[in-house]
């Protein structure tokens, strides 16, 4: 069980049994889903609830962000551990619409990576973002994470007839 306490957040590892209503409405939201390039979709709990099922089957672990000591749900990562290459690719989605990303990101991310370093024998992080997700590139070109490429027209973007770059960060642990 993964549980990290910061001085203002808590980080969870998330059961099925445990999506909130914010979650949902993230999923709804086009200006949160639009900035992740990803189609807004009316969901219910039972649909993450299916999601979170299928991401524990393929290794995949999500952590819940909630503030403290109010335990409002600002948001969730999803990790997806490579024992063979002893690295982790993090997906992160903070409603950064009502909440401030950076503070988040800077007061989470260290806590976060050194308890899954520690866990898993991780050597390194890598977060692949979409051109789209502005806030996150952003946050990751500012800090200690590396730039390490570029895939070109690596997607198709969701609303228009085009498609868009990806761009990966990793962080040696």
């Amino acid at each position: 069980m993964i549980k990290i306490q910061t001085q203002n957040y808590d980080l969870l590892l998330l059961r099925p049994g445990m999506v909130t209503d914010a979650w949902v409405s993230w999923v709804s939201n086009s200006a949160l889903m639009r900035q992740v390039n990803a189609r807004p979709r009316k969901v219910t709990k039972a649909d993450i609830q299916n999601y979170m099922l299928d991401a524990t089957a393929k290794q995949r672990a999500v952590i819940g962000i909630f503030s403290r000591p109010q335990g409002t749900h600002v948001g969730v990562c999803e990790i997806l551990f490579d024992q063979a290459h002893r690295n982790m690719n993090l997906e992160i989605l903070i409603d950064f619409k009502t909440y401030n990303f950076k503070a988040i990101m800077d007061e989470i991310l260290p806590p976060l990576l050194s308890e899954l370093k520690s866990r898993f024998k991780a050597e390194k992080a890598v977060i692949v973002a979409p051109e789209t997700y502005k806030v996150m590139l952003a946050y990751l070109a500012e800090s200690a994470w590396h730039q390490e490429g570029v895939m070109q027209s690596e997607l198709p973007h969701v609303t228009e007839n085009r498609r868009i770059n990806t761009v990966q960060f990793g962080l040696i642990l």
